[in-house]
């Protein structure tokens, strides 16, 4: 009950104040906007580090109305490090991801007879998973590896 008062009074007191429009400010004259603007510092650019030799200067088209030309400027790209899929994964996750591949790699049978562990001997199958898991991702990342050593050998030197 309290809340539902509380929601209208706030409703209330929103209306009368006439929302968002209570909020906004009275813009002022020209006279105080250029008195104003008279007691900013002069706007006085930095020093170009642009080579000062008119052999590096680019011919450039005659400024025509309403076009400004900019600097020329050289935009330099660092690599991006793409994340494994797994990283977004919480420890959970790629326990369930790798018990989901072992599974779908396997028939009923198979299935079964590997879901039975002796325990303290034996691994279980989640940790048997995990290490297959892990066993394929480094397979995969030593084949890569090895394509892009081998690929510098058949290229040779130049």
């Amino acid at each position: 009950m309290t809340m539902r008062i509380l929601l209208s009074s706030l409703a209330l007191a929103c209306t009368l104040t006439g929302g968002a429009n209570a909020y906004t400010m009275e813009t002022s004259s020209p006279k105080v906007q250029q008195a104003l603007r008279d007691r900013l510092p002069k706007f006085n650019p930095a020093a170009s580090a642009a080579p000062k030799n008119a052999a590096n200067k680019v011919e450039r088209p005659a400024e025509q109305e309403g076009v400004t030309t900019l600097p020329d400027y050289q935009v330099v790209e660092k690599k991006v490090i793409q994340p494994d899929a797994d990283d977004w994964l919480t420890k959970e996750g790629k326990s369930r991801k790798a018990i989901r591949l072992a599974e779908s790699k396997m028939n009923a049978l198979d299935l079964a007879l590997n879901r039975w562990h002796i325990p303290l001997l034996t691994p279980s199958f989640d940790q048997r998973a995990q290490a297959d898991y892990e066993r394929e991702k480094n397979a995969e990342e030593t084949k890569r590896l090895e394509r892009i050593a081998n690929f510098g050998k058949k290229t040779g030197p130049p």
